[in-house]
């Protein structure tokens, strides 16, 4: 029976139905917002992990080889906690990249370009840890 109705709303989501976000959103939201509350989030956070979660979940189901083979709810989860931990990453990233720009030595020449290479260097690790689709899409910017 739980099968049948995760099936349902996976084909409600592809037609891009309205109820079956609000349904997901009553479902779920509170799981996601406490998951990322315990690993430092905000309840911000928390909503913005859960709308990034919704549109891989929707890139996900839009593949023809998309098959559940889990519960939907164990797919919602799995997604925003991937999302929320690339998230954390990032900053820590960032940070990394503050505080290795404050450690440098006064004779290092900290240059626009070196700057610049630091960012591209950040970003394309980001880029990689993104799901293929969500790769495709961005490059087609």
């Amino acid at each position: 029976m739980e099968k049948f109705r995760d099936q349902h709303i996976i084909d409600s989501i592809r037609r891009r139905d309205d109820v079956a976000f609000k349904y997901l959103q009553v479902k779920f939201q509170d799981s996601i917002r406490l998951m990322v509350s315990e690993m430092g989030g905000s309840p911000e956070d928390a909503k913005d992990v859960f709308s990034e979660g919704l549109i891989a979940l929707i890139c996900l189901v839009d593949r023809e080889d998309f098959v559940l083979n889990c519960k939907l709810g164990t797919l919602v989860y799995a997604l925003c906690k991937k999302t929320w931990k690339q998230h954390l990453e990032k900053q820590v990233a960032v940070r990394n990249y503050h505080v290795r720009k404050i450690d440098s030595s006064p004779d290092w020449d900290f240059t626009e370009e070196t700057d610049q290479q630091l960012y591209q260097e950040i970003f394309w690790e980001c880029f990689k840890q993104l799901e293929e689709v969500c790769q495709e899409i961005l490059e087609g910017y």
